[in-house]
């Protein structure tokens, strides 16, 4: 008897449908990847806009403070002035009164 052996062809030979097949599933990866690009920017971009607000209400936070401990020194100044014209008011240790106030 001779018998015919039919050989099936090496894996790394596919047949068209498997192909047709492999085209697709590259084709959807290919688009989750791009989508998943896509969100990613759109998350770093919402991020940096976040940080900037942040960035930009923080130096508007530090101005106020400094305006606000000029303006507290500058009441200081005239009270000390003042109790030290009369007499009659304690002088102000600001470094005290911070220390009350925190």
């Amino acid at each position: 008897f001779f018998f015919l052996m039919i050989r099936r062809p090496p894996r790394s030979t596919q047949s068209r449908s498997s192909a047709a097949s492999d085209v697709y599933k590259r084709q959807d990866l290919i688009a989750t990847l791009e989508k998943t690009k896509n969100l990613a920017k759109e998350h770093v971009e919402s991020a940096t806009k976040q940080v900037e607000i942040l960035r930009t209400n923080l130096m508007q936070v530090s101005t106020g403070i400094k305006t606000l401990v000029k303006s507290i020194n500058d009441t200081v100044e005239k009270i000390n002035k003042v109790a030290g014209d009369t007499d009659l008011l304690p002088k102000v240790d600001l470094g005290r009164l911070l220390e009350v106030l925190d």
